[in-house]
C-alpha cells in the first residue's frame, strides 16, 4: 500500500475541513435569514392606509381592508354595481346586492370603495350575515388567504357613531 496505512483520521480529515467551512457559511446564511425575517415581520399587520393588494402577503399574514361591501356576481358584470341596486342585461333591479347575498353569492370588500379598488372576497362565513351590510363601508379584520381573498377575523360597519362589529 502507498503511503501506508489508512487510519480513520486520515478519513475524517477532508470531512472535517468541510464541516468547518459549512459552519462558517451556515453562520453567515442564518445571520441573513434572522435579518430578513425581522424585516418581513414590520410589514405585517397592514391598515388601508396603503392599497392592499399592492403589498406582498404571505398566507395567514394578518390585514385590515376598508371599503365597501359588494356581492360578487353583479360587481364582476358590471363595475357599477358598487350600491345595492344592480345594473343587468335585463334592467335595473332594486336590492340586488342584498338578495345575491342571501343567495350564497360570496360578498367582497370592494378596497377604497371605488370601482377600481381590488376586491377582497371574504371567506369562511356564509354571504348571508352580510346580506343587511351590502353597499355598506365595512372595516375587516382578517387573514390573508391568497390573491384577493380574506379570511375575516372581524367585520365592522361604519356607523355616524364609529364602528359596529358585524362579526
Amino acid at each position: 500500500m502507498r503511503g501506508g496505512p489508512i487510519g480513520p483520521f486520515t478519513l475524517l480529515s477532508p470531512l472535517l475541513l468541510m464541516s468547518s467551512f459549512l459552519g462558517r457559511l451556515s453562520s453567515g446564511v442564518l445571520l441573513i435569514l434572522i435579518l430578513g425575517i425581522a424585516a418581513c415581520g414590520q410589514n405585517q399587520d397592514q391598515t388601508s392606509d396603503v392599497d392592499q393588494s399592492a403589498i406582498d402577503y404571505a398566507i395567514g399574514d394578518t390585514l385590515t381592508v376598508i371599503g365597501t361591501l359588494v356581492d360578487t356576481k353583479c360587481f364582476a358584470l358590471d363595475k357599477r354595481n358598487i350600491t345595492d341596486d344592480h345594473i343587468l342585461p335585463e334592467g335595473d333591479v332594486p336590492a340586488c346586492g342584498t338578495a345575491c347575498a342571501m343567495q350564497g353569492i360570496p360578498v367582497a370588500v370592494l378596497e377604497g370603495g371605488n370601482p377600481s379598488g381590488t376586491p377582497w372576497i371574504l371567506v369562511s362565513y356564509p354571504s348571508q350575515i352580510f346580506a343587511d351590510y351590502i353597499a355598506t363601508t365595512v372595516r375587516v379584520l382578517g387573514q390573508f388567504g391568497s390573491e384577493g381573498i380574506i379570511v375575516p377575523i372581524h367585520v365592522d360597519t361604519k356607523t355616524d357613531e364609529g364602528w359596529a362589529r358585524i362579526l
